[in-house]
């Protein structure tokens, strides 16, 4: 595993950085080496991640040619009889999606703006931080707090304006993975100190580190979280909602409705 990860980045990433055809990050607005699912498992409370590198353009080429079930199949087959490894030609690139919770116990989502998922309803979420060592990605458990993991939860909050200070507590829902082309995100319910005036008034934009959304859309209870789930309505409104912020909507309509 440690051999492979390595000539992976040696041989592969770094010549792409090399020619100019993905980014470092550094000499480059964008990281383009992204995290890669190579499996999970559950063991007891825990959830168990093998993860290793991919990269952005590939992720990008699955969505061109992955685009009907056939072509899956016939990529799953290929895998298995060349590699043993029925997803071994998907760039899988793994991301964290959270769920923010005011105060009265109420979300808010919203409609994207800009990047890949435009004009998609989505909370915040966004791809993993990429590293080299990899001591700190082949091999994650969640069911107890993850420095790595935090960081990309506290990164992506910053779509809303929301920093490490406003988090009061964050429980992993689940691991929400496309249905084609199985990449795939963590997705977290998080409870935070702010309150719906904090949206409402719109001193998250003020706060915001990314323009990722244009609008956002008070969720207040568990019907309302119902009809976006289930149906992608808000009022008379119809959506396309992000497949991984779907299934932190059905963790919010719980905890909703428990409290109900």
């Amino acid at each position: 595993m440690l051999l492979l990860y390595d000539d992976i980045v040696k041989n592969l990433l770094k010549p792409l950085q090399e020619a100019g055809t993905i980014g470092d990050g550094i000499n480059t607005k964008f990281d383009d080496r992204k995290v890669r699912l190579h499996r999970y498992r559950i063991a007891e409370h825990y959830l168990i991640l093998d993860l290793g590198p991919t990269w952005y353009q590939q992720w990008k080429n699955d969505g061109e040619r992955l685009i009907s079930p056939e072509a899956v199949d016939s990529l799953k087959k290929t895998g298995i009889a060349v590699y043993n490894d029925q997803f071994a030609y998907f760039a899988r690139p793994l991301g964290v999606a959270i769920v923010p919770v005011t105060l009265e116990g109420h979300a808010y989502i919203g409609l994207r703006e800009r990047g890949d998922s435009s004009g998609v309803l989505s909370f915040p979420a966004g791809w993993m931080e990429f590293q080299e060592d990899i001591s700190r990605l082949s091999y994650i458990s969640l069911g107890i707090a993850d420095t790595s993991i935090g960081e990309d939860i506290v990164r992506e909050l910053g779509e809303y304006g929301l920093t490490r200070d406003n988090v009061l507590s964050t429980r992993l829902v689940g691991l929400a993975a496309h249905p084609l082309r199985m990449d795939g995100d963590l997705v977290f319910l998080t409870k935070t100190n702010v309150s719906d005036s904090y949206f409402e008034s719109n001193e998250w934009r003020e706060r915001r580190t990314e323009q990722e959304h244009s609008r956002l859309f008070k969720l207040a209870n568990s019907e309302e979280v119902f009809r976006l789930s289930r149906f992608g309505l808000i009022g008379n409104e119809h959506f396309e909602i992000l497949y991984s912020s779907r299934l932190g909507l059905e963790s919010l309509y719980q905890e909703m409705r428990e409290k109900e």
